[in-house]
């Protein structure tokens, strides 16, 4: 009788706790939605920026949509309290393309808790579907089914060209609900990995219907950099050789072009379907900045704009500096 009681007792106590035990790790996740904290000075002046290159006003997309530009800038000049700026900072623009790099920092994690190695070794299983234009001077190999490949290098190829092949392996190894829990986790709420990449859904996973479509926002890219940035996600190692993938893409992208000489620019950049995204880290000697901007513009209307209008951003960059340098004084 007496160990019964005991039981009652010890079955009452977990289900006090247990609401308890959920708010904590709610207020755990909710501190992690609110690492950075928005500037509206800085969101003033970007808007300023934005209208200035006439994008501050949806615009028309090659389907005869209207979309908006969606922009985020993270002021790193004192990075343990990071203010941002933004316009439209959750809007998830389709297609996105940016929601790989957090397949791929997803799969580094997995590394990081012991779930394989770096060098451990897979069998390909998913067909080959890089067909864009860089392989023709990417000297690397090309991914095949019955290859024998380790998972860093499949991590490498999707970041530094953006490889389709290894995203569907990514996310058959790390599976939708590792790389599902990595997000929510963290705090990347606007972010959905659901579907491989040109694959029929019914060949990919015929018992699920209706799957979301993927998508992240440039707040969530914005975040993932700042964390990474920070080591506030993977360790030093591993958040170290991810910005090495970064810094190596193969896609210049057009923002580097208005950065200040001698920037160093860890960045990812996707172009799709008149869409074109791109984001990244900047340091340039003791400056340091994060820029994301998703837009409904074309690869050749983001050669034309980008670079001006990441000049303008890094203008705006250096004179904030300034300006908290002579407070300091």
């Amino acid at each position: 009788m007496k160990s019964f009681r005991n039981f009652v007792f010890l079955i009452l106590i977990i289900l006090i706790l247990s609401p308890l035990f959920s708010q904590v790790k709610k207020s755990e996740q909710g501190q992690k939605s609110e690492i950075l904290k928005e500037d509206p000075n800085l969101t003033e002046s970007l808007q300023g920026i934005l209208k200035k290159h006439k994008l501050d006003t949806p615009l028309k997309t090659k389907e005869g949509k209207s979309e908006s530009v969606s922009l985020v800038v993270v002021d790193l000049f004192d990075p343990d309290n990071p203010v941002y700026g933004a316009i439209n900072p959750h809007l998830k623009l389709k297609p996105a393309g940016m929601e790989r790099i957090f397949i791929a920092t997803a799969a580094m994690d997995r590394i990081v808790k012991g779930a394989y190695d770096l060098d451990t070794i897979i069998i390909v299983n998913e067909p080959n579907i890089v067909d864009f234009p860089a392989l023709s001077y990417d000297l690397r190999p090309i991914i095949k089914v019955g290859d024998y490949e380790s998972i860093i290098l499949l991590i490498d190829f999707l970041l530094t060209r953006d490889d389709l092949t290894c995203a569907n392996e990514l996310i058959e190894i790390v599976s939708r609900e590792k790389i599902a829990e990595f997000n929510e986790t963290n705090g990347f709420n606007d972010t959905v990995v659901s579907k491989k990449y040109k694959v029929d859904p019914a060949i990919d996973f015929p018992k699920l219907t209706n799957l979301k479509d993927n998508s992240t926002s440039a707040y969530d890219v914005a975040k993932l950099f700042y964390m990474m940035y920070m080591t506030q996600i993977l360790d030093d190692e591993k958040a170290e050789l991810t910005r090495r993938y970064f810094r190596r893409s193969i896609f210049k992208g057009y923002m580097m072009d208005g950065l200040g000489e001698g920037s160093i620019f860890f960045h990812f950049s996707v172009s799709e379907n008149g869409y074109t995204h791109e984001a990244g880290i900047v340091v340039q000697n003791k400056l340091s900045y994060i820029i994301s901007l998703f837009t409904p513009l074309s690869e050749e209307k983001a050669k034309e704009i980008f670079p001006d209008l990441t000049y303008d951003i890094h203008c705006l960059i250096i004179d904030r500096a300034i300006e908290k340098v002579k407070k300091e004084k």
